[in-house]
């Protein structure tokens, strides 16, 4: 039997409340990055291009999606900033003010002009983890290539085309904020260099549609980085505490948010990227064992393996295979 704790009580009025008209709590809106720094943007947009030129793309990335970016595209703007032509947004609703976005995005260009060091965001998810040094990557982006892509006449067209939530398939700069991500469709297949995601994924529902859907947007060479964090998010007590819930529990809590954790595993992941065509070509994972034990595995998780059970974050580079 489960001992209702606090934070299994909050989880369930939480998800009962979800049911009412008058949407009394406003915490059925999804956790985005609300009050997004750029320091932050640009953090998390260098540490996915690090890894990405690292162990997969062999070019710039010209063309990026990113999933579920939230209250903010700040970290498409540091894309980009720093080169990208053609940015996408994908995300279950139109959380992001695209405008508000405007406000960090001088400080972002500050960001790249002095050639900041990587700062190391303390946070949830921790962004410390997977890369080897702080140090500005000049190996990725030298003088000559920040002299241009930072030139005042681009800068001023990324501006100008985030007013305009302007879109368009040519040799100019185009934001997309697409919502819901259903419409992935909307991308042309083999169009895209690189896929991100930061703290998402453990949020979709439909992931072995998301995985198809990247393997159809990705370029043959293309590359895509995920972050993902296996949390409670708040839900139970223990890190992982929500494999205790019975199906009919978790039901409750859900409620009808869309956005709740999908209590996947990481060896899910791994099942729909081989079946969508990818291939994982880098994975690093992070493991804590101070969670639930196995004896209070809900019936349906039983069948977890113990590296399931203790890998609280995931970072995982993937590209076509085929």
């Amino acid at each position: 039997m489960i001992h209702i704790d606090k934070y299994m009580l909050r989880s369930l009025l939480s998800g009962i409340l979800s049911y009412s008209p008058l949407k009394l709590n406003r915490a059925f809106r999804r956790p985005g990055k609300n009050n997004v720094r750029a320091i932050y943007c640009y953090e998390v947009w260098l540490k996915h291009l690090i890894i990405t030129m690292q162990f997969g793309l062999k070019r710039y990335p010209e063309a990026v999606v990113e999933l579920g970016p939230g209250d903010s595209i700040g970290v498409g703007l540091a894309a980009l900033i720093s080169g990208v032509k053609r940015y996408i947004a994908l995300d279950v609703f139109a959380f992001a003010d695209l405008r508000g976005s405007l406000a960090i995005f001088d400080e972002l260009v500050e960001l790249f002009k002095t050639r900041k060091e990587v700062p190391y965001h303390h946070g949830v998810p921790d962004i410390r983890p997977y890369l080897n040094s702080r140090r500005f990557p000049e190996f990725i982006l030298p003088d000559s290539h920040l002299n241009t892509v930072l030139s005042e006449g681009r800068l001023l067209e990324i501006k100008d085309k985030l007013r305009m939530r302007e879109f368009k398939n040519n040799n100019g700069i185009s934001i997309n904020y697409i919502a819901p991500y259903s419409k992935m469709n909307l991308i042309e297949d083999g169009t895209v260099d690189m896929i991100f995601s930061h703290a998402v994924l453990e949020h979709v529902d439909n992931l072995e549609i998301v995985y198809k859907g990247l393997g159809s947007a990705l370029k043959k060479d293309g590359f895509s980085t995920h972050q993902i964090d296996f949390r409670s998010h708040n839900t139970a007590k223990e890190w992982n505490g929500y494999w205790k819930y019975s199906d009919a529990v978790w039901k409750l809590i859900r409620g009808k948010k869309s956005y709740l954790i999908n209590r996947q595993p990481y060896s899910k992941h791994l099942e729909y990227i081989k079946s969508s065509g990818l291939g994982l070509i880098f994975e690093e994972k992070i493991y804590d064992y101070d969670g639930i034990a196995r004896d209070k595995l809900a019936g349906r998780w039983t069948h977890l393996a113990d590296d399931d059970i203790s890998c609280k974050d995931a970072f995982i580079g993937i590209k076509k295979s085929k």
